[in-house]
């Protein structure tokens, strides 16, 4: 994994945090019990998310998932790639744990009970 510098790994556990908020109790329960966050991207963005040549999704999102899961205790770091449509009705199916994926944030982003409605426009 690359090194990347501090601020940019604190801001990021901070909005994987704010942006959870809702959920980030069982959520976190659940990932920790079973040793395994499962991530729901659309690795279509690079330098983002991409897939290589040989299959692998890989890119900066990814990292900063592996970061997450080293975070929780080491659990392992599953990514699931998906169409952008599917990611919210996999997160509240329960499929994945979280989605990490380029979001306009938009009223019905908002009004999600997942989404961390700090981050909303009329929430200031």
């Amino acid at each position: 994994m690359k090194k990347y510098p501090l601020f940019l790994i604190l801001l990021s556990v901070f909005l994987f945090v704010t942006v959870s908020a809702g959920f980030a109790g069982s959520t976190i329960d659940k990932i920790t019990q079973k040793k395994e966050l499962i991530i729901g991207t659309s690795a279509e963005l690079p330098p983002l998310t991409f897939i290589t040549k040989d299959g692998t999704i890989e890119g900066l999102d990814i990292e900063l998932g592996q970061m997450i899961a080293a975070i929780l205790g080491g659990v392992k770091c599953t990514v699931v790639n998906m169409s952008f449509d599917e990611l919210i009705s996999a997160l509240e199916g329960g499929k994945i744990d979280m989605i990490i994926a380029c979001m306009t944030i938009t009223p019905e982003i908002c009004e999600l009970p997942m989404w961390g409605h700090t981050s909303c426009p009329d929430s200031h």
